[in-house]
């Protein structure tokens, strides 16, 4: 289930996992069929209808939409490609549990980060830590001085561009988390972001709004389309348009206020306390959420494209 976009997983993980004798208790049974039906949401609830009636319209033709729209449309994508592609893995994740296997996490609340090296730490974990082991240390990681450091960072990140596509959009986007990753080490910033609430708050709208920033590079079909949309954010907001905007969108906004507040605001051990509360819960009850999520995908579908994983591109 994992092979077309990860979780990357290796084969002294997944060797072993082989010779085992497969039996799924009742409690495995719970927590896959709990990851498969909260990818299905991620994926065609937010990200499909974001990405249809915001994010994808704009990256398109930015053009013909005001600063304000092209800012809903960034922050838009931000949260799609993060509810696409953690939703993708969490069925992955949750299928290979039906079968026996165990896939190793990939996403940790990236979203919360504090800065771009506790980003990366967070985002495709299985992807990150292929290119660390197998690139940036080989290269001489941390062991050689801050020059040798920066410039194995930089080839890295670029490698990591290269991955996702053979285009000057991709390794502009390594090439700017490269550049960004070096002046967090020089100035020691990613150690300094987690010592007091204002600097982590500060390093979260920083990394947060970086991370956003470099999307535009990774998403639009073109450089004269990033241009455009880049460029386009910072002409003069028009306010006198906000309320006509509130009611075209009101409907992506709602959802992105929701995957914002779950992605940022609520805490690890709430959404475990979620699914623990799904897992102790009856199978009657199991089956009957799930198949009221069925019905709303069901719903949410008939006013989206069928539109494929993201990451099935790569």
């Amino acid at each position: 289930p994992q092979l077309v976009a990860g979780p990357i997983i290796r084969a002294g993980q997944f060797m072993p996992q082989l010779q085992r004798h497969y039996m799924l208790s009742a409690k495995e049974f719970s927590i896959a069929l709990f990851l498969i039906l909260s990818g299905l949401i991620k994926k065609i609830v937010f990200a499909d209808y974001i990405s249809l009636h915001l994010s994808a319209p704009v990256f398109a033709d930015p053009d013909s939409f005001c600063s304000l729209e092209k800012w809903l449309a960034l922050y838009a994508f931000s949260l799609r490609i993060y509810c696409d592609f953690s939703g993708y893995t969490d069925i992955a994740i949750g299928i290979a549990a039906l079968f026996g296997f165990q896939l190793p996490v990939n996403f940790r609340e990236p979203y919360k980060a504090s800065s771009l090296t506790d980003f990366w730490r967070r985002w495709h974990i299985s992807l990150s830590t292929w290119f660390r082991d197998y690139l940036y240390i080989p290269l001489g990681g941390n062991r050689h001085g801050k020059a040798r450091c920066c410039l194995a960072l930089i080839l890295t990140m670029l490698a990591a561009g290269l991955w996702h596509g053979a285009g000057m959009g991709f390794l502009l986007w390594g090439g700017v988390h490269g550049l960004l990753l070096c002046l967090e080490k020089i100035t020691g910033w990613h150690h300094q972001a987690g010592k007091s609430r204002p600097r982590q708050v500060l390093g979260w709208f920083l990394t947060f709004n970086i991370v956003s920033l470099a999307w535009i590079l990774f998403r639009s079909p073109d450089l004269h389309c990033a241009s455009s949309l880049l460029s386009g954010l910072f002409q003069p907001m028009e306010w006198s348009r906000m309320p006509d905007i509130l009611q075209t969108y009101r409907a992506s906004l709602l959802l992105m206020t929701l995957a914002f507040v779950f992605c940022i605001l609520v805490p690890e051990h709430t959404k475990k306390n979620i699914e623990r509360l799904f897992s102790k819960s009856p199978m009657m009850v199991k089956f009957l959420l799930a198949f009221a999520t069925a019905i709303l995908l069901f719903l949410v579908q008939s006013h989206t494209a069928n539109t494929p994983f993201i990451y099935s591109n790569f």
